[in-house]
């Protein structure tokens, strides 16, 4: 057997001799550059980028930058993920702890978005949440091992530690990229995440990750970064985070304390979760308790908490009015309004604020989807804490067990703070913690063997080009929504720049970008109405009227696409209330449908908001408009008198109430009660509303001579004397601004002692008071100067102006041209006459030239004229300077229509005046009768200027053109024979002259 056995062995060796030698299989090479490497380096600056991102050049310098790096970040790591993933075989492993919820939340909000009424909208809040389970299903095959989540939670820290330093540098005043206007939040250390509640969101989970990286060998050093977010914690003020640190320890403690005593991991978990849970309602119970022994009520009285607890009462009903698939994501904002509670309407009424978000993300989650969006929301959040505590308790390595602990602690921290604010709605904390749950899950994947499909399969590449597709469009589209709030942000910029047109086109392209917003179209009206204002002030009402027509149609389309939109709906009841206010050529057939518009615009507004005091001023201005076209229909049907009373009630109640709810425009609507109250014969009333706008706004241009219009129609002349003396005095305690108010009402107290209480002597006192208060004021001397001849109280008026020009020259100013030119005669003598009437011509025609209204020209320069007239007459003038006096104010009065005035003037000129300056004085008379069709008269003036001055061609000229108007066609052919002997004539004088000449043979 020993032999057989050696030389079986040598034929083993022999036949092992002889066999042909075959090549060893060596293993296949690593790739250059592993899938999952590269796409973690991807998601590493991701998360670098969403933490320091910002963009001043929009509204929100850190929403939409974040967004959009999120976007493309994941969109980009998505595509390098299929072809690197593909290429190299990466195996799909389903997830097992949160995909299935995540799936199912995803869905339920896509349904609820696609049955909402705002479905564009809703599908942008939609879009985010699909990005972040693009993240988590990321995560799921990027990070497997304790090492790689260290890495990513070390990449998370170090982005927070440079934002926490420039946040520092905002609080020292040292941002070298200042993105706020307002210095105030950066006392709160907001740093790049725009405000500082937004960075109290990621702090804490930040602090549990330092934490974490604390406890890893060699790294004890993290532990300062956990100091330093404190640090930056305790500056933001935010107590939602310190809530949720505080309830993160506690479970901790509950769930070690609870291991101790409970041996099954899972038996442990459920009981460490229900006692952590109870923890809620005792602590609020305490809080209430105290709060009651402190305040005498269990709730906190502070204006922010308030308003969340409101915030929560509003959601919760919203959820229970439509309790299955709830309002679309993101529909928050625009549903909420239904809900308001008083105190919400209160805020918004006298802040223009109101919540975009619950404060909750539990309770918004069931806003967005119903209760199955805040169950699946809450059971995500729950598993993760519950999972955690599974790894803490169960874990393979210790390093296992540590991040079990960190997980449990970072899902629970973020489910209380979310509680009390809206972290998921936050770029940064939400990108965090979904990427966090991928690489939870990713991390229970590596201790799994089973369930690998391989990549090329076409059911799993079929996925992973979906979702790369998907997240490139999601990008595309974030792209869209983030250079629309730049093009509202460079609009907001031009607006405020006053260049409306430029404006409106960024606002019309932001539209276009995002036409599912309506901020752009209430931008839009905004700059109409604005343009609409410059052409009414150039005198161009059609296209005012046509382009305020625009800014309707702009608010009605912004209230289309959010209907609870109150400033919209303000700007539609405004808007088409003053298309339809007044009776015009351009609304001759639309202004019913206006009004109507505007008051369901109104009526829209007051239901959303009672406390709103525009709404009800719009109200109250609308019926008493509707009430004055009822009165104005002339019926003496008692019926409709009836009706129309009605209405002025309905007026006086919203007027009332907007006054009582804070109106800015209190003085205004107290002059329209007061019209109201007129209407209905209740002028006690009347007399108390033109009090109190007194008291609300003495400086409303439209109170005095609406109360002085009231009084002498109804006969209150007690009232009004009374009301004046009190203003008055009221106002000598103001100062310069109110000095013009001052001569106004002292006019008013003037001529109401005068002609309706004929006391001179007050009546005199009241305006000098009014001269010595606006001594530049037209108005105030030609009121006192018709006092003065009424009264034939001369010596008072001529002292106020002798002192009034001497004070203003004193003061190193100029006179008015009025005062100045009767001062100086009355001052330096009737020799000073010539000097001072061409003077006074000479503005008279400047101010012609700018536009004055002719009933103000006689106002204004009428008394001066007159009293320059009355001192040219008298018998120690000479007679050159009489006669050239009387030509300059002939000329004044003819120019003012004064024209049996100016006739008479003019022709007493010619007798006084040199043949030259008689001729033109005998013309200007001559045209003077020729306007009242006195044309004999002024045919005898034009042939006394002709023999007065017979070299002057234009004379002659003028005097042939009336023989010919006045059918003497022979006598007008020899006085054009006579011109054209003249030397001096010209040519193409001589060639007009013949063809008029012509024309009459």
């Amino acid at each position: 057997m020993e032999k057989k056995a050696v030389k079986m062995g040598k034929n083993k060796r022999k036949r092992a001799a002889t066999a042909p030698q075959t090549t060893a299989k060596t293993p296949p090479s690593e790739p250059i550059l592993r899938a999952e490497t590269a796409v973690r380096g991807i998601f590493a600056a991701i998360l670098l980028g969403v933490i320091l991102a910002l963009y001043p050049y929009t509204r929100d310098a850190t929403g939409p930058i974040k967004y959009l790096v999120l976007a493309w970040g994941i969109a980009i790591a998505s595509v390098v993920f299929l072809v690197l993933g593909t290429c190299q075989d990466i195996r799909w492993r389903t997830p097992r702890i949160f995909f299935p919820i995540l799936v199912a939340f995803i869905g339920i909000n896509l349904l609820a978005a696609l049955v909402s009424n705002n479905v564009a909208y809703a599908m942008v809040t939609w879009r985010r949440f699909a990005v972040l389970f693009i993240v988590y299903f990321l995560g799921t095959r990027l990070y497997h091992t304790p090492k790689q989540i260290s890495r990513l939670m070390l990449v998370a820290c170090i982005g927070v530690v440079l934002s926490t330093l420039y946040g520092i540098s905002q609080y020292f005043g040292l941002d070298p990229f200042p993105w706020e206007s307002t210095a105030g939040i950066y006392r709160e250390l907001p740093g790049t995440f725009g405000n500082p509640n937004y960075a109290a969101h990621t702090m804490i989970l930040c602090v549990i990750m330092a934490l974490y990286l604390a406890t890893r060998h060699r790294m004890r050093w993290a532990i300062a970064f956990a100091a330093l977010f404190l640090v930056h914690l305790y500056f933001t003020h935010q107590r939602g985070g310190l809530v949720g640190l505080g309830m993160a320890v506690v479970l901790l403690i509950a769930a070690i304390a609870v291991r101790r005593c409970i041996q099954l991991p899972r038996r442990a978990v459920a009981v460490t979760l229900i006692v952590t849970a109870l923890v809620v309602p005792i602590a609020a119970g305490v809080a209430m308790v105290t709060l009651k022994a402190q305040t005498g009520i269990a709730l906190p009285l502070q204006r922010s908490p308030l308003l969340r607890l409101h915030g929560y009462d509003g959601a919760s009903r919203m959820i229970l009015a439509n309790p299955l698939l709830g309002y679309g994501p993101g529909n928050y904002e625009i549903e909420n309004p239904f809900f308001w509670t008083l105190e919400e309407q209160e805020w918004f009424a006298k802040r223009r604020k109101m919540n975009q978000h619950v404060h909750n993300d539990v309770l918004e989650a069931g806003v967005d989807a119903g209760f199955p969006g805040a169950v699946l929301y809450l059971l995500f959040l729950v598993t993760g804490i519950g999972q955690g505590l599974m790894l803490a308790f169960t874990g393979r390595s210790q390093d296992h067990r540590k991040l079990g602990w960190a997980f449990a602690a970072l899902f629970c921290a973020f489910l209380v703070d979310g509680a009390l604010g809206f972290n998921l709605r936050v770029p940064v904390s939400a990108f965090l913690i979904f990427l966090l749950a991928g690489a939870f899950d990713g991390l229970y994947l590596d201790g799994v063997s089973t369930g690998t499909v391989p990549a090329k399969a076409p059911k799993i590449l079929g996925i992973r080009l979906g979702l790369a597709m998907l997240a490139v469009v999601f990008a595309v589209y974030e792209t869209r929504v983030f250079y629309a709030e730049k093009h509202l942000q460079l609009g907001r910029g031009l607006f405020l720049g006053k260049a409306f047109s430029k404006a409106d086109e960024h606002f019309e392209r932001a539209e276009e970008l995002c036409p599912w917003q309506w901020v752009a179209p209430f931008e839009r009206a905004k700059c109409a109405l604005s343009i609409a204002q410059y052409l009414e002030s150039e005198q161009r009402p059609d296209t005012a009227f046509a382009v305020r027509n625009k800014a309707a149609e702009h608010f009605a389309r912004s209230a289309e696409r959010n209907p609870t939109y109150v400033l919209s709906l303000l700007g539609i009841a405004e808007t088409n209330l003053s298309l339809g206010y007044s009776k015009t050529e351009f609304n001759r057939d639309t202004r019913d449908e206006y009004l109507e518009k505007a008051r369901i615009a109104a009526q829209r507004a007051e239901s959303l908001c009672t406390l709103l005091p525009e709404a009800h001023e719009i109200l109250g201005r609308m019926n008493a408009l509707r009430a004055a076209d009822t009165d104005a229909a002339d019926s003496n049907e008692a019926g409709d008198a009836q009706d129309a009373a009605a209405i002025w009630r309905e007026a006086i109640y919203h007027l009332e109430r907007a006054i009582e709810l804070g109106s800015d425009q209190r003085s205004n609507l107290y002059l329209m009660l007061a019209q109201a109250h007129v209407e209905l014969d209740e002028f006690d009333a009347a007399e108390e509303d033109f009090r109190k706008a007194i008291a609300a706004k003495p400086d409303n241009e439209s109170l005095l001579p609406a109360m002085y219009r009231f009084a002498t129609q109804y006969n209150r002349y007690d009232f009004l004397r009374e009301t004046l003396n009190n203003y008055l005095q009221r106002l000598r305690r103001g100062g310069s601004k109110e000095k013009e108010l001052m001569a106004q009402a002292a006019l008013y107290l003037g001529a109401t002692e005068y002609r309706f209480f004929k006391d001179e002597e007050e009546a005199e006192k009241a305006f000098v008071a009014a001269a010595k208060a606006a001594p530049n004021n037209p108005e105030t001397w030609s009121a006192f100067a018709q006092f003065s001849k009424q009264s034939n109280r001369p010596k008072a008026f001529q002292d106020a102006v002798t002192r009034a020009c001497a004070e203003v020259l004193k003061a190193g100013k100029e006179p008015l041209p009025q005062l100045e030119t009767v001062a100086l005669v009355w001052k330096e003598g009737s020799d000073k006459l010539p000097e001072a009437t061409e003077k006074l011509a000479r503005a008279f025609q400047t101010a012609l030239e700018a536009g004055i209204a002719p009933d103000e020209a006689r106002k204004a320069y009428g008394w001066p004229a007159e009293v320059l007239l009355v001192e040219a007459q008298k018998s120690d003038v000479a007679k050159a300077d009489r006669g050239l006096a009387m030509l300059n104010i002939g000329t004044m009065l003819h120019k003012m229509g004064l024209l049996s005035l100016a006739g008479t003037v003019l022709q007493a000129s010619v007798n006084e005046l040199p043949p030259q300056q008689a001729a033109l004085a005998a013309k200007e008379a001559s045209q003077v009768f020729a306007r009242q069709n006195q044309n004999k008269e002024a045919l005898d003036m034009l042939q006394k200027a002709v023999k007065l001055d017979p070299d002057n061609l234009e004379t002659r000229l003028a005097y042939a053109r009336t023989l010919a108007k006045q059918g003497r066609n022979t006598a007008a052919i020899e006085e054009y024979k006579r011109i054209l002997e003249l030397p001096s004539i010209g040519l193409e004088a001589r060639e007009v002259i013949t063809k008029e000449m012509r024309a009459l043979q």
